[in-house]
């Protein structure tokens, strides 16, 4: 938004503003919260087994629904404290959904 006001109002300063260097440190810079951001989804989460019943009322086996039984693996958060976990969500949510917007 910064980069149209200077295109638009204050061409000539535009053109010494915006290099393709200072482009460059933007792109390392983004780069760089986004992995400090994620990297505490790498050390919290775990692949856990989760057995999931599924129950089908229009199949009955001597007059009772059928039911299938399967084995899904899914991404779970684990923390050592539930303190971590609101703490940690307050701030993912915080960097991801408020910031931006402002």
């Amino acid at each position: 938004m910064l980069c149209r006001y200077y295109a638009i109002c204050r061409p000539l300063k535009a053109r010494y503003l915006h290099t393709v260097r200072r482009a460059v440190c933007l792109i390392c810079s983004f780069w760089v919260v986004s992995v400090v951001l994620l990297l505490p989804q790498l050390l919290v989460q775990r692949l856990e087994p989760l057995l999931i019943v599924d129950v089908h009322p229009q199949l009955t086996v001597n007059s009772r629904p059928a039911a299938s039984i399967r084995l899904v693996h899914v991404c779970a958060e684990f923390f050592p404290d539930w303190r971590w976990n609101i703490a940690y969500t307050i701030t993912y949510y915080f960097a991801l959904c408020i910031v931006p917007v402002k």
